[in-house]
């Protein structure tokens, strides 16, 4: 046990209630009252884990090198078969938002690549596309799958049309590939831009970054679902903390990725929710209902 896991209970128990920091604000933002009309108000209490998918096309891969996007590429490929069977299994319905590119054969050819960016994919290319296995499980009936744009390139830095670009071709790749289309989106390291081009392009909701919804189609950013965030006996407490709260009703969306949960941890807070009294939904399940 090193310095760091010995001082941060510590530190959580001083500062914020022994959460984690964005938790503790997520309930405070709570106590004070979150100006939204997106939550349910008829009793219904609803979680939605959502998965943002990107194996190599991962922030590293564009932002810090090789060596770290090999390492969480590797993960999310060994951890999302297991995953999603077992959310399978439990008939859990989950939302998968998918990097596009990772469906597209000709995305080596991209001009925006690297020389050194090619030679990863092509040195590595079984963490820059799909196994039939892996097709077949996000294409299971429990699975909403959306996008997580082309490239997982940041909307920021991209120009006008090239985000365009990465909407509409990320749709036509989902579409194709698994025979209907995709109605939300998470926004690259959840940096919203250019929101305006997703209702033409059919995507009807997407991620927000704050936990008050100022507009139509936003999705209240909810909780980072991960381990390092959130452990199941604080999960409990705050579906514990919400009901009270909140006792209107009310849409908690945990989102992470695929490096993060493995199916025991995963099995462990499916665990947690249907004991508070959750019920599990889909993005537009709930949206369309």
């Amino acid at each position: 046990m090193n310095l760091r896991s010995i001082l941060r209970p510590i530190k959580r128990s001083l500062l914020s209630r022994g959460y984690s920091a964005p938790v503790h604000i997520f309930l405070e933002e709570l106590k004070v009252g979150i100006p939204t009309s997106f939550h349910p108000v008829d009793g219904s209490f609803l979680v939605n884990l959502s998965f943002d998918l990107e194996l190599g096309l991962n922030s590293p891969f564009w932002e810090r090198g090789s060596v770290e996007a090999l390492h969480l590429g590797k993960l999310s490929k060994n951890n999302l078969l297991p995953t999603l069977s077992f959310l399978g299994e439990k008939e859990v319905p989950c939302n998968v938002q998918i990097v596009c590119g990772l469906l597209d054969h000709n995305f080596i050819t991209s001009s925006f690549l690297s020389d050194d960016q090619r030679n990863l994919i092509t040195k590595h290319d079984d963490l820059f596309q799909f196994s039939q296995d892996e097709h077949t499980a996000l294409a299971g009936k429990n699975v909403e799958v959306g996008i997580h744009g082309f490239s997982h390139r940041r909307f920021s830095t991209l120009s006008q049309k090239e985000a365009q670009k990465e909407v509409t071709k990320s749709v036509e790749l989902i579409t194709d590939t698994f025979g209907h289309s995709p109605r939300f989106m998470s926004f690259p390291k959840n940096n919203i831009q250019y929101s305006r081009f997703l209702s033409a392009a059919g995507i009807n909701a997407w991620r927000g970054s704050r936990q008050g919804v100022y507009s139509s189609g936003e999705v209240p950013v909810g909780l980072w679902f991960a381990p390092g965030n959130i452990s199941p006996r604080d999960l409990a407490c705050i579906l514990k903390e919400i009901r009270e709260l909140q006792p209107q009703g009310f849409f908690l969306h945990l989102w992470g990725h695929f490096t993060e949960m493995n199916r025991n941890t995963l099995a462990d807070m499916v665990t947690v929710i249907r004991d508070g009294g959750f019920s599990f939904t889909t993005i537009s399940n709930y949206i369309e209902s």
